[in-house]
């Protein structure tokens, strides 16, 4: 798979599209679109229900806080 850029990252997540970048990676897994940055979980979707299932708003790098507020916009994301 070629590596997805930041700018075409966020199109892939809006679209609920699989995508590989340097250290960000998103597959689909059954029903849920999973979303991972250095192989921790981010996020997991229900696809078939349109809902979020889990989202990880822990502190990491600078790279996955990028991470994270581009899933914020794209899914919406309710945190605890």
């Amino acid at each position: 798979m070629i590596q997805t850029n930041y700018k075409e990252m966020k199109k892939k997540l809006e679209n609920r599209e699989p995508f590989v970048g340097n250290s960000v990676f998103a597959k689909m897994e059954n029903e849920y679109y999973l979303v991972y940055s250095y192989n921790t979980m981010i996020l997991k979707w229900d696809t078939k229900k349109n809902t979020q299932v889990y989202f990880n708003s822990a502190k990491y790098s600078s790279t996955t806080s990028r991470l994270q507020n581009m899933i914020r916009k794209a899914f919406d994301v309710q945190e605890d």
